[in-house]
């Protein structure tokens, strides 16, 4: 089947206009051909009222739906969610911190708990600081920009240390630092090129990791890798013969061991961590999939599940999966795509529930972010803006001027409702809810 337009947007746009033109509502066709750009070509329809040939299609198919044990469920989930939320989501400015690095702002975390934030810059700089801007420590890492960071508290049986920082670093690096003082603890050139995602996790004792936390990785190497993270008592001979980066600190050294790698034939653009801590959602380059891992089954990575993100189920790809974020019920997996759409996804089949509509452009980096009730959601789009969505209606019903340049990352204190959000254009911003 032929389209008359190959840009779904321009092909929405036409539709309108034919049903405007079909209306009578040629004021309202003018205007739209002004904001739009786009004149109306009545020969590039060969049928009449496309528009409520859809409209009619969607209500004969809600209508006729076979409303069985599964349909009925998925129905009332959808009432539930246009129902739901009650409007407590970010909607004001709360902090603005210029300048935070010298070159861009790459990636954000907010501590929790506290008034001070972790971010990483296109100059390979980590840094620590309060919301006033005050900075705690700061610390090179790697010899290209930081992509990522991941935060985590750690049990006292697995180290001295209450918390540890990964970083991922454009130069295929991963480092890990003691986030209190900006210590580095070890580092692993743990891929060839950019590592885009680090996330934590634990390990069940198995492939040699004794249950301690291990590190997944996601590259646009076209690989995931999952380290092992060792801390063993220190000894001239163990510093001497082992073949892994190690850095000893208060009499400890401190190790990332490669345990796995799961190759792919394409760039891998994110990764996620499902609640039971060991399924991996992983997302790569030009494919209508995504796949699923058991990380803690560690001879068997390469045995995946594939999840087609496609209504229909069929093999086309008309987009890439860019960023995935978990809703926080585990109910829900928001996919952006490198296109102005977006997916919802039930985790529970896998089916998709809903899809959303931003802006796009060539060159956009896709982030978002569930708000904490999973009735809203935050997601960057091309205007520098960040939009709130509803996920039951589809509709944004905020719009936050975020930054003068695009949003790089960002970050939600669920505990708090503050959202971080960092830009090329060396800023920071924290924002909160009207009510706060």
């Amino acid at each position: 089947m032929d389209f008359p337009e190959s840009d779904p947007e321009r092909l929405t746009v036409l539709y309108v206009q034919q049903w405007l033109s079909e209306q009578g509502f040629l004021s309202a066709l003018k205007a739209l051909e002004k904001d739009s750009g786009i004149v109306y070509d009545e020969t590039k329809l060969n049928e009449g009222a496309k528009l409520m040939q859809l409209v009619w299609r969607d209500m004969e198919a809600v209508l006729a739906a076979d409303v069985d044990d599964a349909a009925a469920e998925r129905l009332a989930e959808e009432e539930r969610l246009l129902r739901g939320g009650c409007e407590d989501y970010v909607s004001e400015i709360a902090t603005c911190l210029e300048g935070v690095h010298p070159s861009s702002v790459t990636c954000v975390r907010i501590w929790p708990g506290r008034d001070v934030l972790l971010t990483g810059s296109g100059g390979g700089h980590v840094r620590l600081m309060d919301f006033e801007a005050d900075v705690k420590w700061e610390c090179k890492v790697g010899t290209g920009g930081v992509l990522c960071l991941d935060l985590v508290e750690i049990s006292n049986d697995i180290g001295r240390l209450a918390y540890l920082l990964a970083v991922g670093s454009m130069d295929g690096s991963v480092s890990i630092l003691q986030p209190e003082r900006g210590e580095i603890l070890a580092s692993n050139r743990a891929h060839s090129k950019y590592v885009v995602r680090v996330l934590w996790a634990k390990s069940d004792a198995e492939g040699g990791s004794n249950g301690h936390l291990v590190l997944v990785t996601a590259s646009h190497d076209q690989s995931v890798g999952v380290f092992s993270w060792e801390s063993t008592e220190a000894s001239g001979t163990e510093l001497r013969s082992s073949a892994e980066p190690t850095a000893q600190i208060g009499g400890e050294v401190h190790t990332l061991v490669e345990i796995k790698k799961v190759p792919y034939m394409t760039p891998v653009q994110d990764i996620l961590l499902m609640p039971d801590g060991h399924t991996l959602v992983v997302a790569v380059k030009a494919a209508h999939c995504l796949r699923l891992l058991d990380i803690h089954k560690i001879k068997d990575l390469g045995d995946e599940r594939l999840i087609n993100m496609n209504e229909a189920g069929d093999n086309h790809i008309s987009f890439t999966a860019r960023h995935l974020a978990l809703s926080p019920d585990g109910k829900y997996l928001l996919v952006s795509t490198d296109t102005a759409r977006l997916l919802i996804l039930r985790t529970c089949d896998w089916s998709v529930l809903r899809s959303l509509f931003a802006t796009s452009e060539q060159f956009h980096n896709p982030v978002a972010t569930w708000h904490r009730d999973s009735f809203y959601v935050y997601v960057a789009t091309t205007t520098a803006e960040v939009w709130a969505f509803h996920v039951g209606s589809g509709k944004v019903v905020s719009k936050l001027a975020a930054h003068k340049i695009n949003v790089r990352d960002m970050n939600y204190d669920a505990s708090r409702n503050l959202l971080a959000t960092c830009s090329f254009d060396k800023s920071v911003r924290i924002f909160r809810s009207t009510g706060h």
